[in-house]
């Protein structure tokens, strides 16, 4: 099959020729076989009525679809890089348009449904990162992520910079490449492929990190990588956290891993609050994302620095554990979120920890509950708290591998928040839990009063 004239935003020697598949561009293709089944995925073509994105007049069948994968895969494996665009039916399609097509494409395959594909206005990423290993994902997993990048893609009109795996994190570029050969498979064998391999990818790409708003008055940059996910998929996160430029940012970090910000002027005191270190606890996500959204315009003497999601994978699937391992119980052990957190605090000469959760049977704690150490510091710091808005104060000593048990070994005064978790209204203990933040930072920071 010759393209002669597809790439016509190329110059002549982008044109290239496909070759007859054989049975080893299985494998040479990145492409091969297992005898797992997936589970059952709905046809997810986007409604024309959605507010967010807004169709072309142009549809297209599967052939045609399939077609331009082949093209697309062998295009990215020549060039080592995107095409500008590829043209389907006479018509030039930009690959962010073209990643929509290709994941619904691949989705109304694995339901055997084989209607036109329309087309949508989908705006490009100006960012992508890609830190993934070589490796393979599985079919039920290659489903699930192209219901994500649907899913994205509807919730924002914008194409994926990045989306986490079971391989680490693959960038918009991969992910093309992926729906490609998965498509042109398809396009020669007549199915899809069980398994997808993915690796690394080397060819040129978007910037990796997206740019922080210029008017702000916060810096922001990924202090874990690997931890990443979309926290929106916690249907809490989702519900109670607006949609703003600060958390849209916040968001886009925490497809990679762990974001952390900084905010004041560097002089006095040093603040680290982190939420989320237990993936099921959405209330102290969604207090200290509205405090952030509080502080972000204020001008002040000292230092914030603030983690909103410790470990965003196990917010979006609502998990209490990492890895199998309850992460406030390792934080002793090198290497991991917990461990990570404290070395930063430490590195960066901080003197206060907030470690912000929420929890169970803790209804009768009205005004929230504090865990102290037996220190001078820390019980006056939790005092003050309980004098400005009633929240108990628990002396104690925390255990081996706890945060706060790491940070107090570090010299780094800790108080312990919470509110409940499991009744009443999640906003509600959200808010108790704002109310507790704030006064515990103005302790500190007269200038936030």
């Amino acid at each position: 099959m010759n393209i002669n004239g597809i790439y016509s935003a190329e110059v002549n020697d982008d044109i290239i020729t496909i070759e007859e598949e054989t049975d080893d561009l299985i494998t040479r293709g990145n492409i091969e076989n297992t005898k797992e089944e997936p589970e059952s995925y709905a046809n997810k073509q986007l409604q024309t009525n959605n507010p967010i994105l807004s169709p072309t007049s142009n549809s297209y069948s599967v052939a045609h679809v399939q077609d331009a994968s082949v093209r697309v895969r062998n295009f990215i494996e020549n060039r080592g890089r995107l095409p500008n665009f590829v043209t389907i039916n006479n018509r030039q399609v930009e690959m962010a348009d073209f990643l929509y097509m290709l994941s619904t494409t691949t989705l109304n395959l694995h339901e055997s449904q084989f209607g036109p594909i329309v087309q949508y206005s989908v705006m490009g990423p100006i960012s992508s990162f890609d830190q993934v290993d070589r490796g393979n994902i599985q079919r039920v997993e290659y489903l699930q992520l192209a219901q994500g990048i649907n899913d994205r893609i509807a919730g924002s009109g914008q194409a994926p910079s990045y989306f986490s795996s079971s391989r680490g994190v693959l960038g918009y570029e991969s992910l093309i490449h992926l729906y490609s050969r998965i498509n042109a498979f398809y396009f020669t064998h007549h199915r899809l492929p069980n398994f997808a391999n993915v690796s690394p990818w080397t060819g040129e790409k978007l910037p990796d990190i997206p740019p922080v708003p210029i008017v702000s008055d916060y810096k922001i940059e990924l202090l874990i990588l690997g931890t990443g996910g979309d926290v929106t998929k916690n249907p809490e996160i989702n519900e109670y956290i607006p949609l703003t430029s600060l958390s849209e940012v916040i968001f886009e970090y925490a497809m990679i891993g762990t974001p952390i910000l900084e905010f004041g002027d560097g002089d006095g005191e040093k603040l680290l609050i982190l939420a989320g270190i237990h993936g099921n606890e959405a209330e102290s996500n969604i207090s200290l994302m509205k405090y952030l959204e509080y502080i972000k315009d204020l001008n002040f003497q000292g230092t914030i620095y603030a983690i909103p999601f410790a470990i965003p994978y196990s917010t979006s699937i609502n998990s209490r554990n990492w890895k199998g391992q309850d992460p406030n119980r390792n934080a002793n052990i090198p290497g991991t979120p917990g461990w990570l957190i404290l070395q930063y605090a430490q590195d960066n000469g901080v003197s206060y920890i907030l470690d912000v959760h929420s929890g169970g049977d803790l209804t009768d704690y009205s005004h929230g509950l504090i865990y102290t150490s037996t220190s001078k510091e820390d019980l006056q710091w939790a005092n003050y708290i309980n004098s400005q808005v009633g929240s108990a104060v628990e002396q104690g000593s925390p255990h081996l591998g706890m945060i706060s048990f790491g940070a107090r070994e570090l010299g780094i005064n800790t108080l312990t928040l919470e509110v409940e978790r499991d009744l009443g209204c999640t906003l509600e203990w959200a808010n108790v839990q704002f109310e507790m933040i704030k006064v515990a930072c103005n302790y500190l920071f007269a200038e936030l009063i």
